[in-house]
């Protein structure tokens, strides 16, 4: 009776356990995936169309709220600035909010030398 206790514990342990985490963390990804679905929406429906912003939604741990990243490329932070308002509407209580804007790169005084010696 006890091997059968323990033979039952054991299986759940190895193949329960990891199967139930899994669904857990599905189920957590597709949240989020659903997410960025309706925030890339808003932000095509205020920008008029697709852009070179990018939104990307992390989902949370248990305890953590999620993290939505808005991403542009150097110059077109104005892309953020215009669906400020219609993302942040969309975004649950208590998630972070990141802001990327890419920035030039700057020359660095090794850059800016002199010009490269031919090859022999």
């Amino acid at each position: 009776m006890l091997e059968i206790l323990f033979g039952f514990a054991l299986f759940s342990v190895l193949v329960v356990g990891p199967l139930a985490g899994r669904v857990w963390a599905d189920r957590r990804r597709a949240r989020a995936l659903v997410l960025q679905a309706d925030l890339t929406a808003a932000a095509n429906h205020v920008l008029g169309g697709e852009s070179l912003l990018t939104v990307q939604v992390e989902p949370g741990l248990r305890r953590h709220a999620g993290r939505v990243l808005l991403d542009a490329p150097s110059g077109w932070g104005w892309l953020v600035e215009a669906v400020w308002e219609a993302v942040m509407a969309r975004v649950p209580e208590g998630w972070e909010v990141v802001v990327r804007a890419g920035r030039a790169p700057v020359p660095t005084s090794g850059m800016l030398a002199e010009p490269l010696q031919k090859a022999a």
